[in-house]
């Protein structure tokens, strides 16, 4: 049992002896109350029933000593039945930006936030708020409709991300989210593109100019790392890699190619020098660097394509899906979903040419047309 849980407990043993009919919850990472309590207004009951009473404060020491005085009062306005529910509710949000800190309160309700969750957070919801509360000042289909056609590239996963996003503010905003989801389009289209030959990545990297970002190539070219996790990563256990954190839980990595690690001495760790607040800071320094390199003619190819081209590459070094899967640190769906073309190509032949060789499979029949 947490700390947090056993003051919580002696808190409502206190409450209890002093004849308060009312107690203290914890629901994440947050407090609530609960008593029985009259109905809320609109709910169209007539008795008093057990109910939450949510405060808004954290599942701390300071946050706890605020409830337990709540606590009192309401079960004090419980004794005199004078407990009304106007202080108490919530008054539903009507901007954007009150529909987005709704969002967040109830996103981070029951997660720790942690530098992961952060990242995803501001990624995936945070980002598309602030540009969607740019232009528009209040939540309706027709206006996300319009913001994500305006924003985003058909087939893209830009778009997804925004649709995403948006329908999760529609549903909360009481509207039909799932009215979005046409806009998504064909997200596999954005995919079909060739990969990266290993002859082109392997020159590339020489023509990077500097020894740290050489490295950083080298490690995302050889490993498929995101390009946040070189920075979190180390290789005590060579040639595998240990990313330490980043977008999932940490993982080892084996390059598709030992040469290439050999090669680049990529156990000699030249990190860039990058500072962050989130991981998605780390990722942007990247991608920027990518940016710049390709505007100088050095490279054709982005950071993410070099990670494509690594799991790519652990199908034709005939690694199964389950294990590529785990290098790159997708799920097995995932991983299938990105990248099945690939595999299943590879599946396909092997499964042909093994039954081919079989000398106890089944023949076409031999006709006779004489």
């Amino acid at each position: 049992m947490k700390r947090i849980d056993r003051d919580i407990k002696r808190a409502n043993e206190t409450l209890k002896l002093g004849k308060v009919r009312c107690r203290i919850e914890r629901d994440g990472n947050t407090l609530r109350l609960r008593a029985t309590l009259p109905p809320k207004p609109g709910s169209g009951k007539v008795r008093a029933y057990q109910q939450r009473v949510v405060l808004g404060v954290g599942a701390n020491p300071e946050g706890l000593q605020t409830a337990i005085a709540y606590a009192r009062e309401v079960g004090l306005a419980i004794d005199r039945k004078t407990f009304t529910w106007d202080e108490y509710l919530d008054p539903a949000p009507e901007s954007v930006e009150e529909w987005a800190e709704r969002i967040e309160r109830d996103y981070f309700k029951d997660k720790e936030r942690t530098l992961t969750k952060e990242t995803t957070w501001e990624k995936d919801y945070a980002f598309v708020y602030r540009k969607f509360a740019e232009v528009e000042k209040e939540v309706s289909i027709p206006a996300m409709r319009y913001f994500i056609k305006q924003k985003t590239k058909d087939h893209s996963s830009v778009r997804r991300r925004y649709v995403y996003a948006l329908r999760l503010m529609a549903n909360t905003a009481g509207l039909d989210g799932s009215e979005l989801d046409g806009l998504i389009g064909n997200y596999e289209r954005e995919r079909e593109k060739p990969s990266l030959s290993d002859e082109v990545v392997a020159r590339s990297y020489y023509k990077i100019p500097s020894p740290q970002w050489q490295w950083a190539y080298g490690v995302i070219a050889a490993y498929g790392l995101r390009n946040h996790e070189l920075f979190f990563c180390h290789f005590d256990q060579y040639p595998l890699c240990r990313v330490l954190e980043g977008k999932t839980d940490s993982r080892w990595v084996m390059p598709a190619y030992r040469e290439w690690a050999d090669e680049w001495n990529l156990k000699e760790m030249l990190v860039p020098e990058c500072t962050g607040r989130i991981y998605g800071d780390y990722g942007q320094r990247v991608s920027k660097r990518f940016y710049e390199y390709k505007k100088k003619g050095l490279i054709d190819f982005t950071a993410k394509d070099l990670r494509d081209a690594y799991a790519i590459r652990l199908s034709r070094c005939q690694v199964n899906s389950s294990v590529g899967a785990k290098s790159t640190g997708h799920s097995e769906r995932v991983h299938d979903e990105f990248y099945h073309e690939a595999y299943g190509q590879r599946e396909t032949l092997e499964q042909f040419l093994l039954m081919e060789s079989r000398s106890d499979r089944p023949r076409p029949p031999k006709l006779d047309f004489d």
